[in-house]
């Protein structure tokens, strides 16, 4: 009854992509399964490069004498080398993809800069070095 009631608002258009939705249903949800899967690794693979990246830059200000968390970030960016290649090549998932994104990008060093700016890179790490700092004072 109630099948019959939505054949019914759906039209001859709506009908016959309803039948070819049932007709081929295991197929268009694994392609659809198939497609959020790699998005998702895709994002999780971006966010582990970037915690690489921001963990790096935070160890090279703590290790420069010159450099602390009140440092400017164009100093930062001149003083600290970013070790892009080393983050991609750490992660096996040959893609990657902002959160919002809804294709995916081959994972290389000029995808990877183009998704991730240096400046906020570094305004990150100077956010968990200040982070860091609090915790250290207030123990």
């Amino acid at each position: 009854m109630l099948y019959a009631l939505i054949e019914t608002y759906l039209g001859p258009i709506g009908r016959a992509m309803l039948h070819f939705y049932i007709e081929n249903s295991f197929a268009i949800n694994t392609v659809v399964v198939a497609y959020g899967l790699v998005i998702v690794m895709s994002w999780t693979n971006l966010v582990s490069i970037r915690k690489r990246l921001v963990g790096a830059i935070a160890a090279q200000i703590v290790q420069n004498p010159a450099l602390n968390a009140q440092s400017k970030v164009k100093r930062i960016l001149k003083e600290v080398d970013i070790p892009w290649q080393a983050a991609v090549a750490d992660v096996r998932f040959p893609l990657v993809a902002q959160q919002m994104a809804l294709w995916p990008k081959r994972k290389t060093v000029e995808a990877v800069q183009a998704l991730l700016p240096a400046e906020d890179l570094v305004k990150q790490a100077l956010e968990v070095l200040a982070q860091s700092e609090t915790t250290t004072n207030a123990a």
